[in-house]
């Protein structure tokens, strides 16, 4: 599908390798592994909780930011409210250099479905204290420079240090921090919520 969308059989093989982790996954916006029963694990494999993610990002930062957030609620005992999205379509130059969305499915009539993200976020919460953050990552394990569109809020990383991942490397996806505020002037499906500070 990549192959057609970009008019080059070429250019498809050259994003997506058969023996690497550069392919594109089932990313999970709500992880198994934030849930408790069996009944909700399940659940978190539904389509309606999963996005095209390339395997580099799901398997490096994504995952690695999953596993922060956990540990941070934990430690500091805390009941965090979570929501999880998407934002924008990845484009690729296509065969005659052109940037293209990508999709995984694409009709005989050029009509397409499941558009691969260009953002995955994740809003984090603490309704008592107001404190929250969201996280962006970028899903482009090919960005060399990210840049322009891509940083869509100033990056707050450096006022948390309880993240313990890898925050500028591409390949496991290149991340950052937002506040609230500042990444709700940009994406406008974050659900509303009152926020008086930055969850530190």
């Amino acid at each position: 599908t990549i192959s057609t969308i970009l008019g080059s059989a070429q250019l498809g093989d050259q994003y997506i390798a058969e023996t690497s982790d550069y392919f594109l996954a089932r990313g999970h916006h709500s992880a198994k592994a934030d849930f408790v029963y069996g009944s909700q694990h399940r659940a978190t494999f539904h389509f309606v909780n999963v996005s095209p993610q390339w395997q580099t990002f799901n398997g490096g930062n994504w995952e690695e930011l999953e596993a922060n957030v956990r540990a941070y609620a934990d430690n500091k005992k805390l009941d965090l409210d979570v929501y999880t999205g998407t934002y924008g379509i990845l484009t690729f130059p296509d065969v005659k250099g052109i940037e293209t969305e990508l999709y995984l499915y694409v009709d005989d009539n050029n009509n397409k479905a499941i558009p691969v993200p260009k953002f995955y976020w994740k809003a984090v919460y603490d309704p008592k204290s107001q404190a929250g953050v969201v996280f962006v990552g970028i899903n482009n394990p090919y960005l060399s420079n990210p840049q322009g569109d891509y940083l869509i809020c100033n990056d707050v990383c450096s006022r948390l240090s309880w993240l313990q991942w890898d925050q500028k490397n591409i390949e496991k996806g290149y991340s950052y921090c937002c506040d609230v505020d500042d990444f709700r002037s940009t994406v406008k499906t974050l659900p509303q919520f009152t926020v008086s500070g930055l969850l530190t």
